[in-house]
């Protein structure tokens, strides 16, 4: 079996008064027609970016309105996860050359992952993002299937498309979370827009007093009482952070008291490639007192990550 990643039960009843009683109501009745529907996603890694945080809040909320949903992982692979970062990139348009040796590799893990896979049973398979999209080759009965994109493939590097193509058309769904980012050369029928939502309720977005936040920030070195920018997100070329300390250097000169802060922690086991970005900004910004870069999980303490953001979010002038 793949590895399993552990999640409670989230009652529905917690959300009265967040969202509307006739969407309440709508969930209740949807719900009613699946009790006892299992469910399994599949996605790259348990912590760290936005699809193990979507889950970890999606899966238990299947789970409190009946649904027998369950969260898996791929098995490990420091080779793989280095590949399919760039398969990651260059659906989104980077500059990629596939060669041989790396289609081999994806080949194989997936080979791997699904006889870890054989003896697990689901209704309905959700997989997330091109990691696991092939296992569909190498399971015959993997239906019904969804696969979840959750990055901008509008206009992906043909070899890399042209690669995981035939993958993506064995499933009976393809989701994607803007229209503006379907790929190419998929039919219309299996296509289907449906945006990520935040999760109200998590410690991140719950309101926080301004006393508090100010006391998280100054403990980690920022000053309260200067204006503040950050940047939420991990070390990625996508996410720009280089563009980011640039504007930064534009806006201070109107702004000299001007704070920057990348919120980025090294989370993930999927991201290879967020150290040498990460580097990359630490060269650019070593010099500058201002600019405060945090990737380390280390340095927060025994402050909870979510807190961490929640504060830095409520202090900020600008988010990025």
């Amino acid at each position: 079996m793949l590895p399993l990643v552990k999640t409670p039960i989230r009652r529905l009843e917690r959300y009265k008064g967040v969202i509307s009683e006739r969407l309440f109501q709508e969930i209740k009745k949807l719900a009613k027609g699946l009790r006892g529907l299992k469910v399994v996603h599949i996605n790259a890694t348990p912590r760290g970016g936005g699809v193990a945080e979507i889950l970890s809040c999606l899966v238990p909320l299947m789970k409190g309105v009946g649904l027998k949903a369950a969260w898996h992982n791929n098995p490990p692979g420091e080779k793989f996860f280095a590949l399919t970062k760039q398969i990651h990139n260059a659906f989104q348009g980077e500059e990629f050359e596939f060669p041989f040796s790396a289609r081999k590799l994806y080949i194989r893990h997936m080979e791997k992952t699904a006889k870890l896979m054989q003896d697990m049973k689901a209704d309905v398979w959700v997989i997330h993002d091109p990691q696991p999209v092939g296992v569909s080759a190498f399971l015959p009965d993997f239906h019904p299937a969804v696969w979840r994109v959750h990055v901008d493939s509008s206009h992906p590097n043909r070899e890399a498309w042209e690669f995981i193509h035939p993958f993506m058309l064995m499933y009976d769904r393809i989701i994607f979370t803007s229209k503006e980012f379907i790929g190419p050369s998929l039919p219309r029928k299996k296509v289907t827009v449906f945006s990520p939502a935040i999760d109200p309720l998590t410690l991140k977005n719950k309101p926080l007093s301004l006393n508090i936040a100010k006391n998280i920030v100054e403990t980690l070195g920022v000053d309260p009482g200067k204006p503040l920018a950050i940047q939420v997100g991990r070390f990625d070329p996508w996410k720009d952070p280089l563009g980011t300390v640039r504007a930064y250097q534009i806006a201070k000169k109107k702004i000299p008291n001007l704070q920057l802060a990348f919120l980025g922690l090294f989370l993930a086991r999927d991201d290879p490639e967020g150290a040498k970005i990460f580097k990359e900004v630490y060269r650019t910004a070593k010099h500058d007192p201002d600019i405060f870069l945090f990737s380390d999980p280390g340095q927060l303490g025994s402050l909870k990550v979510d807190l961490f953001v929640s504060a830095f979010q409520t202090l900020a002038t600008v988010v990025l």
